[in-house]
């Protein structure tokens, strides 16, 4: 329930209209690697691990979310972005 709040909140900023349908996209179901199942090739990748590089330099972790939503493509997109983001805290704090 948090997250769609605070998605709601993201959305309001960006004038879209909330959703509570997010439709994720399945391009490759038979791969174990979920880069490849979401279809995002080796060179977006590594675009999405710059992004959220940046955002981890980000003072309130909210900024570093909004930052990745304002700069993905699709919803894959996010979800590959917050696992990386996730990932990168563990390790650093």
């Amino acid at each position: 329930m948090y997250m769609i709040m605070w998605l709601e909140k993201i959305f309001k900023k960006r004038k879209l209209k909330p959703s509570l349908e997010l439709k994720v996209a399945i391009i490759n179901d038979d791969s174990d690697d979920l880069y490849e199942t979401f279809g995002i090739i080796e060179e977006r990748k590594q675009e999405l691990i710059k992004l959220c590089d940046y955002s981890l330099l980000l003072k309130k972790s909210s900024d570093s979310y909004v930052y990745i939503v304002e700069n993905c493509k699709h919803i894959n997109e996010i979800i590959i972005c917050c696992i990386i983001l996730d990932t990168m805290r563990a390790q650093y704090y």
